[in-house]
């Protein structure tokens, strides 16, 4: 027969005909406690005997808490009424022919470890096991010895729990929140750790998506410094960052974020990419700046909306190149929560000016023929002046160079000449230019 622990309406017969011997059953419920008994049908009109019975304790739960660094377990408690009967003190229980005596034992078995036994009290049903190391793996099973008697009939009997086992190290923990990226010549991944999981995180770890998969492209046991892409930008590249505890247990990924990366599209169109910089919020808007080579300063040249993904510049201040940069706001509560883009060089074109007229008449005006326009972006320049006859009569080799109008000591004559300019352009570029110049004396 087999009856639910305390629960004698459950109370059913499983099986006929037993003999003496081992049997397996199956059970409802293995989260709940059974109870089994024989019974010998009578013959002959005499009274049924029934055997003692034995019961299950199945181990109900087992965790680790980390904030005491300790497994906690609980078991079904033996039941303290024999097949539903209140036990009697002594010597009625004697009287009556029951008696009941148990004994626990709760065994222990580490990983690496030669497993141990401690005796509880028979009215344990938890046990909180202290100072555990977390990196192992633990396993626990109880078993409660019954001893006494039935209807004066002596009987003996062991209950052995489910063995149930703990691998702290095998826990996904869950990931971290908020996190972000910035660029600063390469991308940089920061973590706001809450600090929700009480125990130490030993190392962290930075996954950048290739295809559809993240690898794991960098790590660090200090947060703070944060974690960083080696490789050279090109595009926008999304990252996740996953953590590992003091007991080896590894996090879930955190969700991803990506980089904000600019692009030149024509000769002043600056476009970037849309994707989110903040895992906790949302892109509140974008600053536009410039970085100004030779002071070092930077300065906020637009203001742009969220939703939008291009601007034009005005280059006309610019004689050299223009370095920009956008900054992507938080749109949370986090005062000055910024991302940072990669920089965008815009080269400027050069400008060359030279007066239709030159007057070398020694009057102060106009006497010194110079170069003016946008000429900072030469690396190699070269002007030449050509007479009438095609003879250089001036050679710039320079653009600060000058010329008064002298060819072999001896002052030009007044007529048109033809100037050519030729060079190569910080960038690689090579740069002509030619016109017509008139001299009046």
């Amino acid at each position: 027969y087999r009856y639910e622990k305390n629960n004698f309406s459950t109370i059913q017969e499983i099986q006929k005909g037993i003999v003496s011997g081992q049997y397996e059953f199956s059970i409802p419920d293995s989260s709940k406690a059974y109870c089994f008994y024989v019974k010998r049908k009578s013959i002959c009109g005499k009274e049924d005997e029934e055997s003692a019975e034995i019961c299950t304790h199945p181990i109900k739960k087992l965790s680790f808490n980390p904030n005491f660094m300790q497994n906690e377990l609980s078991w079904d408690q033996y039941p303290t009424r024999f097949k539903g009967l209140t036990l009697l003190p002594f010597p009625l229980a004697i009287l009556n022919g029951i008696s009941f005596n148990t004994s626990q034992v709760l065994k222990i078995i580490v990983e690496n470890l030669n497993p141990s036994s401690i005796m509880l009290s028979s009215s344990t049903f938890n046990y909180f096991h202290k100072s555990v190391d977390c990196r192992k793996k633990y396993c626990y099973q109880t078993e409660q010895v019954i001893s006494g008697t039935y209807k004066y009939v002596s009987y003996y009997g062991r209950s052995i729990s489910n063995k149930v086992c703990i691998d702290q190290s095998q826990t996904i923990l869950p990931p971290v929140t908020n996190l972000m990226v910035t660029t600063n010549n390469q991308n940089y991944v920061y973590v706001e750790d809450d600090k929700s999981w009480p125990l130490r995180k030993e190392n962290w770890f930075l996954y950048k998506q290739t295809g559809s998969n993240f690898t794991k492209i960098d790590s660090t046991s200090n947060i703070a410094l944060g974690l960083k892409d080696s490789s050279i930008l090109s595009k926008s590249e999304n990252y996740k960052v996953g953590f590992v505890d003091q007991c080896n247990s590894r996090s879930a990924l955190s969700d991803s974020v990506s980089s904000v990366f600019l692009n030149l599209q024509g000769q002043n169109t600056i476009n970037w990419t849309p994707g989110n910089p903040f895992s906790a919020d949302s892109i509140g808007g974008y600053e536009l700046f410039l970085k100004d080579e030779k002071t070092k300063i930077q300065l906020i040249v637009e203001e742009l909306d969220s939703s939008k993904r291009k601007t034009e510049v005005d280059l006309g201040p610019y004689e050299e190149f223009a370095t920009f940069y956008l900054k992507a706001k938080a749109s949370g509560q986090v005062i000055n929560k910024f991302s940072n883009s990669n920089d965008v060089l815009l080269p400027i074109s050069p400008v060359i000016y030279l007066p239709d007229v030159f007057t070398p008449n020694k009057d102060g005006e106009n006497d010194i023929l110079k170069i003016n326009g946008k000429v900072l972006m030469f690396k190699d320049f070269q002007m030449q002046i050509f007479n009438r006859f095609g003879e250089v009569v001036a050679n710039f080799n320079d653009v600060n160079d000058t010329w008064d109008g002298v060819y072999k000591n001896n002052e030009v004559v007044s007529g048109l000449y033809i100037y050519k300019v030729s060079g190569i352009l910080k960038n690689g570029e090579k740069f002509s230019k030619a016109g017509v110049l008139e001299i009046m004396r």
